[in-house]
């Protein structure tokens, strides 16, 4: 794993996995020595990765455009400090987010891909992240 994988996650017979559309419920983002930060109800969470990966099922993204990793670890830094709160109601373009859409948000947002109503975490398998490990 490297600073700036993305890590998506699954728990078998769960409620956000029959929930969310798609095979993956969530989202977080490894920012190097053992922390991954993410969205959860309670707002925005650093959290050691042993912690974050007891799933059922764990899949690691990485973009290959070492700019955009670089920076995707430092606002997801800053949003951490800012302590940014969860969007429950999934709108798009606030000051706050779900698990997918603050991953978006840290890698910035291309025009180019484009999603449905919402970002989830089956979407964020796209060009952005054209390599996939899977365990």
């Amino acid at each position: 794993i490297q600073p700036g994988d993305v890590l998506l996650t699954r728990y078998d017979h769960y409620l956000s996995s029959v929930l969310t559309p798609g095979y993956w419920s969530h989202a977080g983002l490894y920012v190097g020595k053992d922390r991954v930060i993410h969205m959860l109800g309670h707002g925005i969470e650093n959290e050691d990765i042993l912690t974050f990966s007891r799933k059922d099922h764990i899949i690691i993204l990485r973009c290959q455009d070492e700019k955009k990793v670089t920076n995707a670890i430092q606002k997801a830094y800053e949003f951490y400090q800012n302590g940014v709160d969860y969007d429950f109601d999934f709108k798009d373009f606030n000051k706050s987010y779900y698990c997918t859409e603050f991953v978006y948000e840290c890698f910035g947002r291309d025009p180019l891909i484009k999603f449905s109503k919402w970002i989830l975490p089956d979407d964020l398998r796209c060009d952005l992240f054209p390599e996939r490990i899977i365990f």
